[in-house]
């Protein structure tokens, strides 16, 4: 049953209309979809966070009905085509990713991408990966669409899970040649969608001919966006905007970030910031990628560490709020298989060659003062640490773990135990060793698996073991803010290293025994009445004997 107004008094009515004309002028002002939606607040500390790392193809497929889109861009059996994973399927796995521990997802870019690359010589590949953009404002539709992509943010949300999206502002997918005289290639789709849409403005958007680290195209082929171009530079920052305020997500990771002028980061880092937080997401997190690999392969990290460190100031001020941290991934690979990042090299055979096992001083090194300097204060404390990715051979290929879970617990327990932010690859808690597999006409390894063919079990020793460290991490401020002090590097046989974290008047010790023998630690100096192990529970004297290729996380015995 309706009810009728009642009628205003005659000094109301003017009050009242003066109320709906300021509404009225608040709407014309800002979009309506602002007061709609109640945006996610950012996490007060990323520090506390643990991230999980997948690639959108290969992570879960939730929707068989958009594996195929009839170009020749769906292929299963080859690793460089399109699999089938999607949005509808992180949906339907949320719970098994929230049941590992982890607080935040990182997935590979969701805008749709150029399907297939113009023919090389005999060769075509897919943009799976989405690192290819045809058209930044949808959503691939192997992948599903945008409404479906707000659900995925939505169901994240609710389970406390925060969304971070890997976008590409230096380069599109390859639509015209490298010298820009041929302005459609084969690929398909053909030429990029707008904002980048007009063929004969392609010298106005893109970059041809380039002979710098910022103008030539990625790799030698893919169309190099005129990042000092304004019209180019506003046209990203709206686009960035966009999904931030459609989607709600929490974070940007960035790749390529080196390949783009520093001058084009001092203008979209802190405009993307600043327009987060006009949504209430006051600490949205950007974190770069800049793979420094030269220096990371010869282990000069001190020079990687400047280098990936300056992209966190800007001036005195911050820039960047974190960046990918190579060199803890390099320290760690080094001192528990003693190769680098890139694998172990090959004999003859085909065979790894064994690698000599570093100091634990590398990674006690990542750590001290004046690194630590390098980087911005907000920087500092959350740069993502992780010990593979998508662009390495996994930490169990042949050509560095081997398929050792033993060596592969270590370096996760150095992984979440040390300063940073924790990155897990998705994978790596089933025990992806990355197999030979095709690719084209030929055969190499694959270290972006589908998922799927694991069975996403549970109930594994690795699993339940990174659920613990998930744990951890998450809970225990000693290792989300603590300081790092080394307390043993490079003990008994070169096998041990012992180091405190702590906050205030809470310490944990962790101790790590990398030999194949049992190994006896003296902890009465740091631990005087014992501790307890919070990897299993067990209470320890003074004085304690640690597995071969094993470790302790200590709390100090109550």
């Amino acid at each position: 049953m309706g009810m009728a107004l009642p009628i205003l008094a005659k000094g109301f009515r003017g009050v009242y209309t003066k109320i709906c004309m300021r509404m009225l002028a608040l709407l014309l002002i800002f979009p309506l979809s602002l007061f709609a939606q109640s945006y996610y607040p950012s996490p007060s500390d990323w520090a506390q966070q643990s991230i999980y790392f997948l690639v959108l193809d290969r992570f879960a497929n939730g929707d068989t009905s958009n594996d195929d889109l009839g170009k020749g861009e769906y292929n299963p059996e080859d690793v460089d085509f399109y699999h089938g994973g999607d949005i509808q399927g992180m949906i339907d796995k949320l719970d098994y990713l929230k049941s590992l521990g982890i607080t935040a997802i990182w997935h590979t870019p969701v805008v749709h991408n150029q399907w297939l690359s113009p023919t090389y010589g005999r060769s075509r590949y897919s943009g799976y990966h989405g690192y290819w953009a045809y058209d930044f404002y949808n959503v691939d539709p192997h992948f599903g669409t945008l409404e479906l992509y707000k659900k995925f943010v939505q169901e994240a949300h609710r389970r406390g899970i925060y969304v971070i999206q890997d976008i590409v502002v230096n380069h599109m997918g390859d639509f015209y040649s490298e010298d820009g005289k041929v302005l459609v290639q084969d690929g398909f789709p053909n030429r990029p969608a707008p904002p980048f849409a007009e063929v004969e403005k392609a010298q106005h958007y893109f970059n041809f001919n380039g002979t710098t680290l910022y103008t030539r195209g990625f790799g030698n082929t893919l169309d190099d966006l005129k990042t000092t171009n304004p019209e180019v530079r506003r046209k990203l920052i709206d686009i960035f905007k966009f999904w931030i305020r459609e989607t709600n997500i929490d974070g940007y990771r960035i790749d390529t970030v080196k390949y783009v002028e520093r001058e084009f980061w001092l203008e979209f880092i802190p405009e993307i910031l600043a327009y987060a937080r006009s949504l209430g997401k006051n600490n949205f997190i950007i974190f770069g990628e800049a793979y420094d690999y030269d220096n990371l392969v010869a282990f000069k990290l001190d020079e990687a560490d400047a280098s990936v460190a300056a992209y966190t100031w800007q001036g005195e001020a911050s820039l960047f709020p974190s960046m990918l941290d190579f060199s803890v991934s390099a320290a760690i690979t080094k001192t528990i298989v003693g190769t680098t990042l890139a694998g172990s090299p090959l004999n003859r055979e085909g065979q790894p060659l064994p690698g000599r096992l570093g100091s634990f001083q590398l990674i006690a090194d990542r750590f001290r003062t004046e690194v630590n300097l390098l980087y911005s204060a907000q920087a500092v404390s959350q740069r993502i640490t992780f010990i593979d990715n998508h662009d390495m051979p996994r930490f169990l290929h042949a050509t560095k773990a081997n398929g050792d879970w033993k060596k592969l617990q270590l370096a996760l327990l150095l992984l979440y135990t040390l300063p940073g932010v924790p990155q897990l690859y998705y994978g790596t808690e089933q025990g992806f060793v990355q197999p030979r597999a095709r690719k084209g006409t030929s055969w190499g390894s694959e270290n972006r698996q589908n998922l799927w063919d694991s069975g996403y079990r549970t109930d594994t020793e690795l699993f339940r073991y990174v659920q613990r460290l998930n744990a951890l991490r998450t809970t225990r401020s000693e290792l989300a803010r603590g300081w790092f002090v080394p307390l043993l590097v490079d003990g008994p046989y070169g096998n041990l290293f012992v180091y405190r974290r702590s906050v205030r008047n809470n310490q944990l010790v962790v101790v790590i025994n990398r030999g194949t023998m049992r190994q006896r630690v003296e902890l009465r100096t740091w631990l005087p009445q014992g501790g307890v192990d919070l990897l299993t529970e067990r209470t320890t004297g003074a004085s304690v004997e640690v597995e071969p290729q094993s470790g302790l996380v200590l709390a100090p015995k109550q």
